[in-house]
């Protein structure tokens, strides 16, 4: 994929974006389920430079800086891979890539991906995985991991390190949009363009902002259970049909991902290491239609009306409804938050466990067959392919909630 930053020079950030996706490629899906459209963005990253001019960087994302190859340093010794491979231990984590060796232990709780995505790659060479996570290969992380050096590969151990592949989770995942313009592609974040958002009040489904941490999980709606739990509940289990017997309500409302403009923050005096970095368009609305969250947890034996009117309170000192998704990474480590249980009882809360968008069911990429929509709160709460609810007295202790997204409710 070529750079178009320097055809850019002098223009309005508009103009610039315009020239962007005029020279977007055509780009041919793995996975060929449905026609797609023939001109766009399709799984193309989308990021800006030093002097904040954007690049389509697609497949070669390491041409942001030419070569994301780490400086020479004649200065630290020389270590083999069998040697590295030993530093794979929750207290003793060290990677190599493009021939420097890295102790980064103490990081080991501030990566954005989460510490078992860490853990799992530890003791080992990192290209494999930032072939699939390309994100990685914006020019400030190679820069800033320098601080953890401690080493060097001999040329041939670091040439051997190439030939190492990372399977990639993420092949069935669905098509999209050549019109969604992509901030990552594994897992796929992409904000629709702007002239299009803007033309109608309810965003068309294949025109909504897409915000995935992981891959697009494939579930069968016949084999569909959202399992239910905590304090003062008996556990059920739901399936999709027993979901649709409940009253239908239908709600209008707009997401908006916690991230958006992130990309304004990132700069050459301020980086940001957190994707996707959204320009604007991370925001959609639709009207969505499911089943209320308080007339299933009334099921559940939760007296709804009276916690509601302020007749009882919650039991168990619950105080918050954990949520978690049927999407996980490659150690199992599964999406999820929570939020106050105020919000579900709540009479015109209107907390809905979705499985309609705009009159149609819920897109794969948009929570199929069910997600967790809670109108007015930040998008991250809103856990798509819902799996478990849990009533608590403590908030949910996903990284996503108490780590990544931890300034929301």
């Amino acid at each position: 994929a070529a750079l178009v930053g320097t055809a850019t020079a002098g223009l309005t950030t508009q103009q610039q974006w315009t020239k962007l996706e005029e020279a977007a490629p055509t780009v041919t899906p793995k996975n060929n389920d449905k026609e797609q459209p023939k001109n766009g963005l399709q799984a193309t990253s989308v990021a800006k430079t030093e002097n904040a001019l954007p690049q389509q960087v697609g497949e070669a994302y390491d041409q942001i800086k030419p070569d994301n190859k780490p400086p020479p340093r004649p200065d630290l010794p020389t270590y083999t891979m069998e040697e590295v491979s030993e530093h794979a231990e929750e207290d003793d984590m060290w990677f190599t890539f493009r021939g420097a060796v890295y102790n980064m232990t103490t990081f080991s709780q501030g990566h954005p991906g989460g510490f078992p995505r860490l853990m799992m790659a530890a003791g080992q060479d990192l290209e494999p995985y930032w072939n699939v996570y390309r994100q990685h290969f914006r020019g400030h992380v190679i820069e800033w991991m320098e601080k953890y050096r401690v080493g060097n590969l001999s040329p041939e151990e670091a040439e051997a390190n190439k030939k190492v592949e990372f399977g990639d989770m993420f092949e069935t995942d669905p098509p999209r949009s050549p019109d969604l313009l992509a901030c990552t592609s594994r897992p796929f974040n992409g904000e629709p363009r702007i002239e299009l958002l803007t033309n109608d009040y309810i965003t068309p489904n294949e025109l909504f902002y897409t915000r995935n941490h992981l891959q697009v999980p494939v579930l069968d709606p016949d084999e569909y259970r959202l399992i239910i739990s905590g304090k003062g509940i008996k556990k059920h289990k739901f399936t999709l049909e027993q979901l649709k017997k409940f009253p239908k309500h239908e709600v209008v409302t707009t997401l908006q991902c916690a991230g958006n403009r992130r990309e304004d923050l990132h700069d050459k005096d301020h980086k940001i290491f957190i994707s996707p970095h959204w320009v604007i368009g991370a925001m959609s609305t639709a009207k969505w239609g499911g089943v209320k969250l308080r007339d299933v947890l009334k099921e559940c034996g939760l007296d709804v009306d009276a916690i509601a009117l302020g007749e009882k309170l919650p039991p168990g000192g619950v105080k918050h409804i954990q949520a978690e998704g049927y999407d996980q990474d490659e150690t199992g480590y599964t999406y999820g938050g929570s939020f106050p249980i105020e919000k579900a009882m709540d009479g015109l809360g209107e907390v809905i466990l979705a499985y309609e968008m705009n009159g149609e069911e819920l897109p794969r990429d948009h929570g199929y067959p069910v997600r967790l929509l809670i109108p007015g709160h930040v998008g991250a709460r809103q856990v798509k392919w819902l799996h478990k609810l849990r009533l608590s007295d403590k908030p949910s202790s996903k990284s996503y909630q108490c780590k990544s997204y931890r300034g929301f409710a």
